[in-house]
């Protein structure tokens, strides 16, 4: 056989194979699981590619053929249109109506809003009030009195402004101006919740912590340096924990002021609270921001390290030192520029 007629014999067949495939689609698996439900909610996100989708589809019993389903979006010559957002869905969708579903959605009514890391509630607050998706006074109210059902969730610190802290979980989120602050709160609870594995309870458990504990530690650390240095930094704090020595963390500190300064004063150290760690041994008695995941993680896997002092070095870094004679030299170092 020439190769000529090799390569008309290979078109052929995957000409027919391809044709059987369109037959399988189009008479079973260009629906989804076939039969009657109730709708479910799904979020696509950025940077998504049809693989993902379809274990999200898979996942959340909309179809039961990813392979199937994936090469349908192919045949489509849709998938690039695939839009970003919130998609309610039904299993008995045929995979043509899932994939329209998805590419002509139109989420203008839906604000993308990026909660960042190491923020504290009245700015999430400020935040949202200023996308215009909830009144920061009713958000802020909703905090305060709302009712969650949490175990991370104190039952008796009802009324109190700040019994959330530490546990809006930073993330990028979908939210419409009908969404009720209650929605958005338990939103950012479930996120947390879903983030707090069992893994990291365990972790903190090796530590001597309690969950409440390590998420207070890590909101130390999220404030105190950058993502690369957390292990580092919860291994100073650890040390220092470990040896009955105080936090002094600048942290906790700004926590207490209105407006965060780079430096503290030395009046600023004396202020009376028992978040600030310059006066009282131990944590803080609360979370003072909500701290990402990394921060989490970081809090109950500290590093390997001798280290008990850290000073910023100015280019949103830390210098790290075992004794005190070498943490003021770091110190004078910074301040003299060198």
């Amino acid at each position: 056989m020439t190769n000529r007629k090799k390569y008309i014999t290979l078109i052929a067949v995957l000409a027919l194979v391809a044709a059987l495939l369109f037959a399988y689609l189009a008479s079973n698996g260009f629906y989804g699981m076939g039969s009657d439900g109730e709708n479910v909610e799904i979020d696509i996100t950025e940077g998504m590619h049809g693989g993902a989708i379809a274990d999200v589809l898979k996942q959340n019993g909309i179809i039961k053929n990813e392979f199937f389903f994936k090469a349908a979006l192919r045949l489509s010559r849709k998938a690039s249109a695939v839009k970003v957002g919130q998609f309610v869905l039904n299993p008995k969708m045929s995979y043509r109506e899932i994939i329209n579903m998805l590419t002509n959605y139109s989420n203008d009514g839906l604000i993308k809003i990026t909660i960042p890391e190491g923020y504290r509630i009245s700015q999430i607050a400020e935040l949202l009030d200023s996308k215009g998706i909830a009144d920061k006074e009713e958000f802020e109210h909703e905090v305060a009195y709302g009712i969650f059902d949490y175990d991370f969730i104190k039952a008796d610190a009802l009324p109190d402004d700040s019994r959330l802290e530490g546990y809006l979980f930073p993330d990028t989120y979908l939210f419409s101006k009908t969404t009720s602050a209650h929605e958005i709160i338990t939103t950012m609870l479930d996120e947390f919740e879903n983030e707090f594995s069992e893994n990291i309870k365990k972790a903190a458990a090796n530590q001597g912590l309690t969950n409440e504990e390590a998420v207070i530690l890590a909101s130390i650390i999220e404030k105190e340096g950058k993502e690369e240095e957390f292990t580092t930094i919860s291994s100073v704090f650890r040390n220092r924990l470990n040896n009955n020595m105080r936090l002094e963390s600048c942290a906790t500190v700004n926590y207490l002021l209105d407006e965060p300064k780079d430096t503290l004063s030395v009046d600023d150290t004396y202020i009376d609270s028992p978040y600030n760690t310059y006066r009282n041994g131990g944590l803080p008695p609360a979370p003072i921001c909500s701290p990402g995941l990394a921060a989490l993680e970081a809090a109950v896997n500290p590093a390997d390290t001798d280290y008990m002092y850290f000073v910023a070095d100015g280019n949103g870094g830390n210098l790290f030192s075992v004794t005190y004679e070498e943490h003021l030299k770091k110190k004078g170092e910074v301040r003299s520029g060198g």
